[in-house]
């Protein structure tokens, strides 16, 4: 009997020039180490090979994704934070080390923007991060 998946919720910071909806499309499923390219140099055998995991980047937590940000630094123009309803991935996100978990996504719960309080206890935590509040 096969065991079924649970659903969460999940956050990631997304461009806003990008469509947020896509993250729902399995063709976009295409998940990368940042700056990475699709082929990486194995060290081992020095031969290229395929580095992408199948699915989308994301946070469990606004905190954690607060967190994550500041030690990355992603974000890209104009960033918005996408909540979404997702099953976890087989995979491991490439940055599982930094607190990003690979995911499934299902359905958009929210888009958030500068101004809105989500966003705006996002952009404190990061703050709280950077050290950037007294």
């Amino acid at each position: 009997m096969a065991t079924e998946k649970s659903t969460g919720t999940y956050y990631r910071i997304h461009a806003g020039d990008r469509d947020h909806a896509g993250i729902c499309d399995k063709s976009q499923w295409d998940s990368r180490e940042i700056g990475g390219g699709r082929w990486v140099e194995d060290p081992e055998t020095g031969e290229l090979v395929e580095d992408v995991r199948y699915g989308v980047s994301a946070c469990e937590s606004i905190e954690d994704l607060a967190a994550y940000v500041a030690q990355t630094g992603v974000g890209g123009d104009n960033p918005v934070i996408v909540e979404f309803e997702a099953e976890l991935a087989d995979d491991d996100d490439h940055d599982a080390d930094l607190g990003a978990v690979l995911t499934w996504p299902t359905r958009i719960v929210g888009v958030y923007d500068e101004g809105d309080a989500t966003y705006d206890a996002f952009d404190q935590l990061l703050d709280e991060a950077l050290g950037w509040t007294a």
